[in-house]
Order: structure tokens, then C-alpha cells, then sequence
């Protein structure tokens, strides 16, 4: 078909060249734009990072990281103060009470395993005077079964015997124990065999002291008198000793009791025949000596 005179005429190769080098023209733009946004991040990176060094470089040249970690220990500090008084603020709150329901516990379980009618100690102490008769006061002053007498000998092989040894039993004569009968039927009670006077128990103990006395060196006990203390010397009483105001009333019933017998007595117990003995020993000697003396004296201990 042949054009008409109507239509322009189109330059084809100007058609085709413009598109071309437009996209030519916008993608070097583009890579430059890239090249440049690149160039601008690495650049701001540096200098991030260039400040950040020289912020940590005038932190440390400033002392403010030293003042830092004082805070931060003062704050810990501070921390375990406050939780350590929390602790022992509940301690003080709550261990009494723990302590009052344990011993509350525990009372009445020992009210529970304790049996009715039983309360307090069942012992009774029975003072016993020299001067009345010797059998009563005996049989009432309880005392172990180990004697004092015997040799000294023996005494010193056997060893030291316990300490409640201050009775002898050979003084107390055997009793026969009355016959059992019910208690609808009264019996007749059997009386007690004659007992022995003071004075015979004294000179039995006198000759004893001086069988022991007489190697002071190998005593291992002293020769107490076998007699209780009085009722109103209580501190005697716990010692298991008889008390001065005992003793006195014994060496008073002494057959040979007189101003030249006391003598003999004082010189016999004094404290310097018995150095060689130990200080118990020192000590009870001293006690009779000072009792022996205010009896020659004519003055007994008040």
C-alpha cells in the first residue's frame, strides 16, 4: 500500500537510539548513587567508631570507671545490708516463738510420762546427836556398804574407795527384822537387841584412827567419826560429813574425856602431822584439831 501525502514520515533509527541511551544515562546514576551511599556508611562507620574509642579512651583517662565501680561495690554493699537485716529481723521474730512451742512440747510430754502423786525428791535428811543413844542415830544415817576400817594396808592396795564412805557398819549390831504378818492381825512387836553406849562406839573408832594413823603416808580416806551431822548444819549434811557441833558431842563421850586426854587429842590431830596427805585429808584433820581445841579450851565451836 503506498503512503499517502496524510503521513509524516517517522525517522526509524532515531526511534531506536533514544530509549538506549536513556537507560544508559540512569544506570550510571544509579551506580554511581550506590558507590557514593557506600562510601557515605563507610565513612560514618569510621567515625562511629573513632568516637566510641575516644569516648572509652577519656572514660578510663578521667577516673570515671574507677568511680564507677566504687558506686557499684557501695550499692552491693548496701544490698546485703538490707537483706541480711530482713534476715535477722525474721530470726528474732520467729525463733522465740519456736523455742516457746518446743518447750511447750516437751513439758507436756513430761507431764505425760510423769505418774500422778510423784513430785519433787523423796529424800529426808535425819540428823543424829552423839549424845543420845548411838543404836537410833545409827540405824537412821543411811550410808554406802563400804567401811573405813580395816589396815592401812589394804586401804592403800584396794585403792580409794567411793566417796559416801563415812559409817562403819561393824558398830551397828544386827537386828532381826520383825516377823510379817497381815495387817488385819496385829503382832506383837519383837524388840530390838541391846545396843551399844556411846562411849563403847567412840573408843572403837579411837583405836581404829590409830591403827590408820599410823602410816600417815599411805592413807587414801579419813577416818570420819561414824556419826551424822546436826539438823541446822545443812552443808555438812550434803557432804555426806558430819559437822562440828557432832563431833564436839562425840569426843565428849569418850571414857577418858578430861583436860590432859584433850591435850593428848590436839597434839594427835594437828594439821602438821599430816603434810604428807592429801589436801582433803589436810583439811579434815584440821577440822577435828580445831574442834579438839576449843573443847580444851573450855569454848566448843558455837
Amino acid at each position: 500500500m503506498a503512503p499517502t501525502a496524510l503521513t509524516p514520515l517517522v525517522d526509524v533509527s532515531s526511534v531506536g537510539r533514544r530509549p538506549l541511551t536513556e537507560w544508559k544515562q540512569v544506570s550510571v546514576c544509579e551506580h554511581v548513587g550506590c558507590i557514593l551511599t557506600g562510601l557515605l556508611v563507610k565513612a560514618l562507620s569510621w567515625l562511629a567508631k573513632g568516637v566510641i574509642k575516644l569516648l572509652s579512651w577519656l572514660w578510663h583517662a578521667s577516673g570515671a570507671a574507677y568511680l564507677f565501680d566504687i558506686i557499684l561495690r557501695a550499692l552491693t554493699i548496701v544490698a546485703i545490708g538490707y537483706i541480711t537485716f530482713w534476715i535477722v529481723f525474721i530470726a528474732i521474730k520467729i525463733v522465740p516463738i519456736a523455742i516457746r512451742i518446743v518447750l511447750r512440747v516437751v513439758r507436756e510430754r513430761r507431764e505425760r510420762t510423769t505418774p500422778r502423786g510423784v513430785s519433787g525428791d523423796s529424800r529426808h535428811f535425819h540428823g543424829v546427836s552423839a549424845a543420845s543413844s548411838s543404836s537410833e542415830g545409827f540405824a537412821n544415817f543411811r550410808t554406802s556398804p563400804h567401811s573405813n576400817y580395816g589396815t592401812c594396808s589394804e586401804s592403800a592396795s584396794r585403792g580409794p574407795p567411793p566417796q559416801d564412805t563415812n559409817t562403819y557398819q561393824q558398830f551397828i549390831p544386827p537386828t532381826e527384822p520383825s516377823p510379817v504378818t497381815p495387817p488385819t492381825e496385829p503382832s506383837p512387836v519383837t524388840p530390838a537387841p541391846p545396843t551399844e553406849p556411846s562411849s563403847v562406839t567412840f573408843q572403837k573408832w579411837h583405836d581404829h584412827t590409830k591403827t590408820c594413823l599410823e602410816d600417815k603416808s599411805s592413807l587414801q580416806e579419813f577416818p570420819y567419826p561414824p556419826i551424822a551431822s546436826c539438823t541446822e548444819c545443812r552443808a555438812k549434811q550434803n557432804q555426806g560429813q558430819p559437822c562440828d557441833h557432832a563431833i564436839a558431842d562425840f569426843f565428849r563421850q569418850s571414857p577418858e574425856y578430861s583436860c590432859q586426854w584433850l591435850k593428848q587429842e590436839r597434839n594427835r590431830w594437828h594439821p602438821d602431822k599430816f603434810v604428807r596427805c592429801s589436801a582433803s585429808i589436810r583439811k579434815s584433820a584440821e577440822d577435828i584439831f580445831k574442834v579438839v581445841q576449843g573443847l580444851h579450851e573450855g569454848h566448843p565451836p558455837p
